[in-house]
């Protein structure tokens, strides 16, 4: 840890009255400074939501959900592979694996060169990846799940993702919004462990999403 260290948390725990105050103190800066890191965090990895009444335009669900990965989806999802920035590599057993995820019950709608992969959680429908060909491909697939989210009375569609990704950009071209305030039915928060000295670094080339993160 870059802020609570174990020296730290043992001066906290010392017999030594006068270095037990000194950490204290210590440790309450080493929570302010994380809670502003974390905040520049949330700001890239912000949460994408749509929120009713959005998702009833265009809701008439066109295409067919199913509860198992096809072959023609996991095609689709090897193709998604980011080509010009590092990720988790799309190969068919990564996928098998990321799918067969035991705590949750995933459900996917393939059409047309592009698929959406989501969950029913938590009164919202989360989507954990979704793909489309061109810009208008997704379109069915986008309307399948807003009907799917109203015909369950849910409060909308939601995920997270890097800000600056392709899949941030597919989200916002079918009208998801971001929310900054952290708090509302869209401020959920999503724990996250990474390795490196700037891992969510403006200029850094990962573009994390929820397949990247596998509880959920």
């Amino acid at each position: 840890m870059n802020y609570f260290t174990p020296e730290l948390y043992q001066q906290f725990n010392s017999f030594d009255v006068d270095a037990a105050e000194r950490a204290d103190e210590a440790w309450d800066r080493a929570e302010l400074a994380y809670k502003e890191r974390l905040a520049t965090i949330r700001e890239r990895l912000p949460f994408f939501f749509q929120p009713y009444p959005l998702t009833l335009l265009g809701a008439r669900s066109r295409t067919a959900v199913s509860a198992s990965p096809s072959a023609e989806l996991l095609t689709l999802m090897k193709q998604a592979q980011p080509a010009d920035a590092p990720g988790i590599r799309r190969d068919e057993p990564f996928l098998r694996w990321r799918l067969a995820n035991p705590q949750r019950r995933y459900e996917f709608v393939t059409q047309d060169r592009a698929y959406a992969v989501f969950a029913r959680m938590d009164g919202f429908l989360f989507i954990i990846d979704f793909w489309e060909a061109n810009k208008r491909a997704g379109l069915p697939i986008v309307a399948t799940l807003r009907d799917i989210a109203n015909t369950g009375r849910m409060k909308g569609l939601l995920t997270w993702g890097s800000a600056r990704s392709d899949f941030a950009d597919r989200l916002r071209r079918h009208l998801f919004l971001t929310n900054p305030f952290g708090r509302g039915p869209a401020s959920l928060r999503t724990p996250l462990i990474s390795y490196g000295t700037e891992p969510f670094d403006p200029d850094c080339p990962w573009a994390v999403a929820p397949l990247d993160h596998d509880s959920q």
